[in-house]
């Protein structure tokens, strides 16, 4: 990939996807592929899940979940146009760095500083991400929390740590009291910002560009994005039915049109895209849960993957397609507990709205018209 025909005007902007990139813990101790793989770009439904992949390496350790980050150029209106990679004519330089909210506890906090990195095929091992934790005690152990380098394009790729946790403290002999606060321990997920520069080198001003505040909505306090280091995942392709992109989509809701789902906007309802995967990802769980096997297991009564569940996708005309009522009296009514999410959406091709509450259980949806 080359950039010798991407010549950035003044009012195009540049921005860093992944948003929030999630890498995972693991306990591998091998390097490349054999230590680790990368987080999944694009969403699940778009996608086989892939059989293939192995989550531990050849002694049975648990491999880490690296994620990369890419910048994109885009126009003034919002279009992108293309991905900028490092090269003779675009230099880009990647900082990381942990959440900078002011706290009284700092000596609780476990810092490596910031990091930056540039350049190609970077080797992570000479960007730890290496600090120290003290917690009461007079000696700091060191603590390590991961790794950054990049690959053959010069995108930033982030490990998490080991999935170590310790308590400093000799006098607690690793005495775990309650589920949160627990004194002298500390563990190795983490969480921090990820901004870039990048600078057009054939440029004799050197021009540079950053990722700017102006071309993000006013929840995103400086438009730098976010790296988490989380634990492992085990059912790598089995996904909750409420996804982390759903809440996400929800607080941006209730930041522009307040806490009431009836006032969300969120575009058409498509039954593929958007109430498809949330019965499909409703049936998956039933392979790592036993409450949720009883309800959406095959053959039970929410297992949305039979002829009945199948005519919910018909169009308006067909004949097959089941009427509210239907609807109503084939779902039973067992099946309705608390809901943990609320969606409105607006139908394509007419005024009508569609309500649909996911439930723990099977889901039932409301049709209404809008007034």
């Amino acid at each position: 990939m080359t950039n010798d025909t991407l010549n950035l005007d003044p009012s195009d902007y540049i921005a860093i996807y992944p948003p929030i990139g999630i890498a995972r813990v693991g306990n591998s101790m091998e390097r490349g592929n054999d230590g680790w793989f990368y987080s999944p770009e694009e969403p699940l439904r778009d996608r086989k899940p892939d059989f293939s992949l192995n989550l531990k390496d050849s002694k049975s350790k648990v491999k880490r979940q690296a994620v990369k980050f890419k910048v994109y150029a885009f126009h003034q209106n919002g279009e992108p146009f293309r991905e900028i990679t490092y090269d003779k004519k675009y230099k880009v330089e990647w900082t990381v760095h942990r959440n900078l909210e002011p706290d009284n506890r700092n000596y609780l906090i476990i810092d490596p500083g910031r990091k930056a990195i540039s350049g190609q095929n970077i080797n992570s091992l000479s960007h730890q991400l290496c600090c120290e934790f003290q917690g009461s005690q007079t000696t700091a152990k060191d603590v390590y929390l991961g790794e950054i380098g990049t690959d053959e394009n010069g995108r930033l790729i982030f490990l998490a740590g080991r999935g170590k946790a310790e308590c400093v403290n000799p006098e607690i002999n690793d005495v775990i009291h309650n589920d949160f606060n627990n004194e002298d321990w500390y563990n190795d997920t983490c969480d921090g910002r990820v901004s870039v520069e990048v600078t057009d080198v054939t440029d004799v001003t050197n021009k540079t560009m950053q990722v700017s505040l102006a071309h993000f909505p006013p929840f995103n306090l400086d438009g730098d994005v976010w790296v988490l280091g989380v634990g492992p995942k085990f059912s790598h392709d089995i996904t909750p039915p409420v996804s982390l992109y759903d809440l996400i989509e929800d607080i941006n809701q209730q930041k522009q049109h307040g806490p009431s789902a009836s006032n969300y906007d969120i575009g058409i309802v498509k039954f593929n895209d958007h109430i498809e995967p949330i019965l499909g990802r409703t049936v998956l769980t039933s392979w790592v849960n036993a409450a949720a096997n009883r309800g959406h297991g095959v053959g039970g009564p929410g297992y949305f993957y039979n002829e009945q569940w199948s005519r919910l996708s018909t169009p308006p005309n067909d004949p097959n397609r089941l009427t509210y009522e239907e609807k109503v009296e084939e779902i039973p009514s067992s099946c309705v507990w608390k809901a943990s999410l609320s969606k409105h959406r607006r139908l394509q091709g007419g005024t009508q709205w569609a309500s649909f509450w996911v439930f723990h259980a099977p889901a039932v949806w409301e049709w209404r018209r809008c007034h």
